[in-house]
């Protein structure tokens, strides 16, 4: 995958961040702050309490919502505005294996032949502002092993590093190994239509 720069400036300028950093902070310990003031029901009172995500287990296919848009508040408004950070995401492997507690507490719950490990196969682009914007995507095909630029009626050949940009909004990651192949749909011979998605 990308080497990662948490928190440096990108060619464009632009804040650099590290997908794995963002891993850790979702999952970090944070204390509620007095407008979140937790009842609880030993004291009974309202504390500020802790509270603390933590990922169990790992799905087959992965969609990784990246925030963009951030509110901030002002005097007499809430301010709008996009974030422009370039996360720098993995494309052949993200390694979730020290993220997903499953495997350590509860052994078996998570199959033991199926790592948590992730190779991407799609990203979702959005350029522009909060007021109007345009998608595109930069998808992996199944068969070739190409990557594609797709912006509406024009698909063009790219690098497989193309989607690792300031615009990258969704990212799609297929984990290595698992039964679920490309979600259940199985990729028709090369010069034959698509055959209707397959069960497992």
């Amino acid at each position: 995958g990308n080497g990662g720069n948490g928190g440096a400036a990108s060619a464009g300028g632009a804040e650099r961040v590290d997908l794995m950093d963002c891993f850790d902070l979702f999952t970090e310990k944070e204390q509620l702050g007095e407008n979140d003031l937790w009842y609880c029901s030993k004291c009974k009172g309202h504390v500020a309490a802790y509270k603390k995500f933590d990922l169990w287990t790992a799905p087959d296919l992965l969609i990784l919502h990246l925030k963009r848009f951030e509110y901030i508040p002002g005097q007499y408004f809430m301010h709008r505005q996009k974030i422009e950070s370039l996360v720098d995401f993995p494309i052949e492997e993200l390694d979730l294996r020290h993220m997903v507690k499953s495997g350590q507490a509860r052994a078996g719950h998570v199959r033991p032949d199926v790592e948590p490990l992730y190779e991407l196969f799609g990203v979702s682009e959005h350029m522009g502002g909060l007021g109007g914007g345009h998608y595109t995507a930069v998808v992996k095909n199944v068969q070739s092993g190409g990557w594609f630029a797709c912006d509406d009626t024009r698909v063009t050949p790219v690098s497989r590093d193309a989607g690792v940009t300031p615009n990258a909004y969704v990212l799609f990651y297929q984990r290595k190994g698992a039964a679920a192949k490309w979600a259940g749909i199985i990729p028709p011979p090369p010069g034959k239509a698509a055959s209707p998605a397959a069960k497992r």
